[in-house]
């Protein structure tokens, strides 16, 4: 893997797409990643993203929403026990949640993974493969180049809006107990704000709550200015060997 371009390098894998745009290809990309990952393409543009050993959860973000019960949760996860994707399939197929809803997160997932891996060059030319995992409606290249820019570009600015200069994946936060004021008085909120009975880096509650890294990114950064949190002192945790909690972590090996 001596050709490996690691991130930050001046390799950009949104540009060397736009080959297989014009061409229409449909199949998957395998990318020379730190973790086994592929983008899939149809007619050339890009509607699913995989990296070995990144699971996200969407049933953990629809319960933390609100959007369904602990006894619908609880009947997905049963029915197909393990299988995230699955499980939120299940959800679309009995009528519980609407295909654009799901069709939404994982646009979110897509995103994540695909801002995750621009700077890593292919493994060799797109082959026939195609997945069922995760897919969004497929996005054309130069409106996904243009909306992670945005997206980049958002989510640092609020984590330095908050005096936060360190790597998002170093920075742990602990709650304070303190009242939720009414503009942050939703449930993904207070959801998210539950699960600090201990410090934690945004990444762990990424992965416990199916939400992603810029998502989390953004409440803890408005708790933060709320009062709701502080900066813990405690080292982040991290995921089992060969797991990530999120795309990003990837290209910050586990300490």
């Amino acid at each position: 893997m001596a050709n490996l371009l690691h991130h930050g390098s001046d390799f950009e894998l949104l540009a060397y797409l736009e080959q297989y745009q014009e061409s229409r290809t449909t199949g998957r990309l395998a990318l020379l990643a730190p973790a086994p990952a592929s983008l899939y393409l149809y007619r050339g543009c890009v509607y699913s993203a995989k990296i070995e050993g990144w699971d996200p959860d969407p049933i953990a973000r629809l319960l933390l929403s609100g959007r369904l019960t602990a006894e619908q949760a609880a009947h997905y996860r049963s029915e197909a026990s393990g299988d995230h994707a699955q499980q939120a399939r299940l959800a679309v197929l009995d009528g519980t949640l609407p295909a654009e809803e799901l069709n939404t997160i994982y646009l979110e997932y897509l995103l994540s993974a695909v801002a995750a891996l621009e700077h890593y060059a292919p493994s060799g030319i797109v082959d026939s493969t195609v997945t069922d995992l995760r897919c969004t409606v497929p996005v054309e290249v130069q409106p996904l180049r243009e909306t992670l820019r945005v997206r980049s570009h958002r989510t640092a600015s609020t984590w330095e809006a908050v005096g936060l200069t360190d790597p998002i994946g170093a920075v742990t936060f602990a709650g304070t107990g303190a009242t939720v004021p009414s503009e942050l008085d939703m449930p993904v909120v207070r959801g998210v704000l539950a699960f600090l009975d201990r410090p934690m880096s945004a990444d762990e509650l990424a992965g416990l709550t199916g939400l992603s890294r810029a998502e989390v990114v953004h409440i803890m950064s408005a708790s933060l200015q709320a009062g709701l949190v502080s900066r813990a002192s405690a080292r982040p945790a991290v995921p089992a060997e060969g797991t990530w909690w999120t795309p990003e972590q990837i290209n910050e090996p586990h300490k």
